[in-house]
């Protein structure tokens, strides 16, 4: 996931916010963990409103040296895919050159997810 904020001071600067998350029922919280261990990294939160449990990451070099080329080389068979692929292009336009790639990151995020067709 690709998070775009303005700063409530400064309409005008915006950032960015990447954050890697996988969902799943409480019940497999065991799993969620284990994750964390796998990864090295990474946290977990239980949600007990909607028994859901999340594991996620935001740390941006642990997305770039761990998730992305964990990802490269077990690619999703699904249609995650697509979302990972655009997230690894907005994190690699990122890590070049945020400030001068806003506008690309920006219409690459907006199609993102739900707004896939």
């Amino acid at each position: 996931m690709v998070g775009l904020y303005r700063y409530k001071a400064n309409n005008r600067s915006i950032y960015f916010n990447f954050r890697f998350n996988i969902a799943q029922h409480s019940g497999d919280i065991l799993l969620i963990n284990l994750l964390i261990k796998y990864f090295n990294c990474g946290k977990v939160h239980l949600l007990s409103n909607t028994n859901r449990c999340n594991f996620y990451l935001q740390y941006l070099n642990n997305i770039y040296n761990i998730i992305i080329p964990h990802l490269d080389k077990y690619p999703l068979n699904n249609n995650k895919q697509l979302d990972y692929a655009d997230f690894k292009i907005t994190a690699n336009l990122f890590k070049s050159d945020g400030i001068k790639n806003t506008e690309m990151i920006k219409k690459i995020i907006y199609y993102m997810n739900s707004r896939r067709e």
